[in-house]
């Protein structure tokens, strides 16, 4: 194997190309070391001192020719030429190394030319590169390669691996407590750190800047940035530019980031960012032809109500279609009401009915609305005037009522959802319905004296059987007969009269007409009939013919003028009416039916022979 001589002096990099084999050609060698160092061509004392040093047809000849052809191809034959032409020590020694190496090639005894070259030759380049003093890590460029990468979307998997260490922690809580957002927290490891990027991937950073990166005395990295945050999901802004420092560690010897830690400028604002937004109005379906939706007009809803409730035409359809299904009626007002419980708070379309049917016992002659609309607050108020009667206790106001209601009606529905009512005078109108004191209780009737009794026929005889004691009642007076006898004050004289009459039997005279009757005088008081004619003793009477009931005795008048029999015709007349009176219940005489009536006195009258001729027909 032949070995370029030249190899034993050149540099390292230079013995490289020197020791390669010469079977390439010399357009491999000058390729490969152009694109290391492209240099001039090389002095032509240089190839002068290659021609002595190996003439024609010596072992080592071609491949010097072949090295010198690639150093007058490159830019590191210039120097070197010149260097090894000057130095006239480097030349003997390189002409005495070509001596020893000849000779000792021209011996069969002695050792193979590469023992001989490794003999003399310097270190070997990798022992050469050993020995130099390792690289010392820029944390610097670690981190801004990071940034680098972020910024242009290419921070994957593999460069993350490449600088962070697998145990690499992200500090971005900061030690602040965070109420909207989730994503500031601490991460661990390369899933962690990759975690944190997919965070950042929901805020936009339109003005993202550095400041500062640069590493301080502790062995840290330093940074500084600024930019103006923008939330994704919420769309939110920050109204100026955040401010915020960043320390980063990494590790001299793997030059690897460790930890990295944030100190945010304002957590606060950052956070607020974070605040979900109102949801977005839902969405209006159109058709081919996208029209506008219409607005409600909360005020027609309203009066739609009263002229259907004025119409008595509000019924459950109408309900249902013109409030909701817990719509609220307030009408209590916050009141309390003695007198009526109507003024209540009604809930739901039940409530709703319940309230109209309380109305329904008041009535409204007046009915009068004077302002119905809508205010900025979007409520419908609405100001009435009328008189009300209550049916059931028949009051009426003293004066007009004046009211004021607040309709509250859902704009998306248009449908009646709350009314409160404002009472002008509650305490007036609660009023009406106080129920009236009842009527007092009638008096009883005052018993008789026991004088007045004494005096009832046949109280002193004992053979007499009690019948059970009537209800006492006034006296009722009646006309006296015609022809001023004594008057007349119980049923009992009038059928005496009828006895006496019967007994004489007068030729009957022609009745006079009705118009030229004499007008009845008043009855004298009890007490003055008692006076006029004092009693006299009862004497038992015998039974009246024909099974009739006994008439009660008849006391006699007093003589001394006797008074003619009055006629039957005006007996008849006193009779007629005496019917025209209420009935005046009498005792019963003993052993007969009672005479409740003054018809059954006529009845008796009837069925008697006497009778029957006074009666007309």
């Amino acid at each position: 194997m032949r070995l370029s001589i030249f190899a034993l002096l050149a540099p390292p990099t230079v013995a490289y190309y020197a020791s390669r084999p010469n079977n390439l050609g010399a357009s491999s060698y000058a390729s490969e070391f152009h694109a290391v160092r492209p240099v001039p061509s090389v002095d032509s004392s240089m190839q002068a001192t290659f021609d002595r040093m190996a003439p024609a047809g010596h072992p080592l000849s071609d491949p010097l020719a072949v090295f010198v052809g690639d150093l007058e191809a490159s830019a590191a034959g210039t120097s070197l030429a010149q260097e090894l032409a000057s130095d006239a020590s480097v030349t003997s020694s390189l002409e005495e190394q070509l001596r020893r190496a000849a000779a000792l090639e021209a011996s069969a005894e002695g050792p193979p030319v590469e023992d001989a070259v490794a003999a003399v030759s310097p270190p070997a380049p990798a022992a050469v590169e050993a020995a130099a003093p390792a690289p010392t890590c820029d944390k610097a460029a670690v981190v801004g390669e990071l940034f680098q990468l972020w910024g242009s979307g290419k921070l994957d998997a593999a460069a993350t691996e490449r600088l962070t260490s697998s145990d690499v922690v992200v500090d971005a809580k900061d030690g602040h407590e965070w109420t909207h957002a989730n994503g500031y927290v601490v991460y661990s490891g390369r899933d962690g750190f990759a975690a944190w990027l997919k965070f950042l991937t929901g805020i936009q950073f339109p003005d993202f800047a550095v400041h500062k990166m640069a590493e301080n005395a502790a062995g840290a990295v330093d940074v500084a940035v600024s930019y103006t945050p923008t939330i994704t999901s919420t769309g939110r802004s920050a109204s100026s530019p955040v401010n915020d420092t960043h320390v980063w560690e990494v590790n001299a010897t793997s030059c690897v980031v460790t930890k990295f830690s944030v100190h945010w400028g304002d957590a606060a604002a950052l956070d607020a960012l974070w605040e979900p937004a109102s949801p977005p109005p839902a969405p209006v379906e159109t058709t081919a032809a996208p029209t506008t939706a219409p607005s409600c007009d909360k005020a027609a809803v309203v009066g739609e109500l009263f002229q259907l409730w004025g119409a008595g035409k509000l019924d459950a359809a109408a309900t249902e279609r013109l409030t909701a299904t817990d719509v609220v009626v307030d009408a209590k007002d916050g009141k309390d009401w003695m007198y009526t419980d109507g003024y209540a708070v009604y809930v739901g379309h039940a409530g709703f009915a319940a309230w109209l049917k309380f109305l329904t016992g008041i009535q409204f002659p007046d009915f009068a609305v004077h302002k119905m609309a809508e205010n900025a607050n979007g409520t419908v108020d609405v100001a009435v005037s009328f008189t009300p009667t209550v049916i059931a206790t028949g009051k009426s106001a003293a004066k007009t009522m004046e009211d004021s209601h607040e309709w509250e009606v859902d704009a998306a529905s248009c449908k009646v959802t709350k009314v409160l009512f404002h009472w002008g005078d509650a305490a007036a109108l609660d009023a009406l319905f106080e129920a009236p004191p009842p009527a007092p209780e009638p008096s009883p009737l005052p018993s008789p004296s026991p004088a007045a009794a004494a005096e009832e026929p046949g109280s002193g005889d004992s053979a007499t059987v009690e019948s059970p004691e009537p209800a006492a009642l006034e006296p009722v007076p009646v006309p006296a007969p015609v022809g001023g006898a004594r008057p007349v004050t119980t049923v009992v004289d009038i059928l005496a009269d009828l006895e006496a009459a019967a007994t004489a039997a007068p030729e009957p005279s022609p009745s006079p007409e009705p118009a030229a009757a004499a007008e009845p005088s008043p009855a004298p008081s009890p007490a003055e009939a008692t006076t006029a004619a004092p009693a006299a003793e009862p004497s038992p009477e015998p039974a009246a013919p024909g099974g009739a009931r006994p008439v009660a005795p008849v006391a006699p008048v007093a003589e001394p003028e006797p008074s003619p029999s009055p006629s039957p015709a005006a007996v008849v007349e006193a009779a007629v009416q005496l019917v025209q009176l209420e009935p005046v219940p009498v005792p019963a005489p003993s052993g007969a039916r009672p005479t409740a009536a003054v018809v059954d006195i006529l009845a008796d009258l009837d069925s008697q022979p006497v009778g029957s001729a006074l009666l007309p027909a």
